[in-house]
């Protein structure tokens, strides 16, 4: 049985047609985007870290499909700027770990199939923070000692970032795989502060119960999110 249709009024989309020019001066050829979608299907090893999270020619076939979709701009899924502390084992990972020719030219292998039709490509830059599995880190980093209620995560136990550590082991992962990728062919990035993941984990006033200056207010608990932009944007 077929739904009976929400009756709406005959809009004119023909401006999602036209092209978009953001205020760095990249210009989209159309407003269609390819969200974001979790692949999970790059190199895995569960002993060496620079062998995780290089882009496989499956990957690379995958985004070779999206380039030729028609998009003005593709969005990774969830690229890691940590090898421990992904959503699951088999995300792409950029980090100092791993980086090698081979990760580079995999990168770069990646970004040209995305935009052969002129597509804009956009890296989806993430940390998993207390949503890694147990399977992959039974200690993941997180912006307080709250453990994930998931019936979907099995989550291992999370670990406070110490302040020095938001500096070395987030602030500058983020900027070396934001540098990373801009080095490969990509065209931008996107902060993945959302569904869970670390950057929201400090923004949740659920997740954070820090009492020092990145917990408690709005202001504090957004205050990582900014230095991470602020730091890319001076690199």
């Amino acid at each position: 049985m077929v739904h009976e249709r929400i009756p709406a009024n005959k809009t004119d989309v023909s401006i999602l047609g036209t092209p978009l020019t953001f205020r760095n001066g990249r210009k989209a050829k159309n407003r269609f985007l390819k969200a974001s979608l979790t692949e999970m299907v790059s190199a895995w090893d569960a002993e060496d870290l620079s062998q995780r999270g290089i882009p496989t020619q499956d990957l690379i076939n995958v985004y070779d499909k999206w380039g030729n979709g028609g998009f003005g701009v593709i969005l990774t899924g969830n690229v890691m700027v940590e090898p421990r502390n992904l959503e699951n084992a088999g995300n792409p990972i950029i980090c100092r770990e791993n980086d090698s020719p081979q990760l580079r030219e995999a990168l770069s292998k990646l970004a040209k199939v995305s935009k052969q039709d002129g597509a804009l490509i956009l890296v989806q830059l993430s940390h998993a923070g207390r949503q890694t599995p147990f399977t992959v880190n039974e200690y993941p980093y997180s912006s307080s000692d709250v453990q994930l209620n998931s019936s979907i995560i099995d989550g291992g136990k999370p670990v406070p970032l110490a302040l020095d550590q938001l500096k070395t082991e987030v602030i500058d992962r983020f900027v070396f795989a934001a540098k990373v990728a801009y080095e490969t062919g990509f065209d931008g990035i996107e902060l993945h502060a959302a569904h869970g993941y670390l950057l929201s984990q400090f923004m949740s006033p659920t997740a954070n119960k820090r009492k020092d200056r990145y917990g408690g207010s709005l202001e504090n608990r957004f205050r990582l999110i900014a230095e991470i932009y602020r730091a890319i944007r001076c690199e």
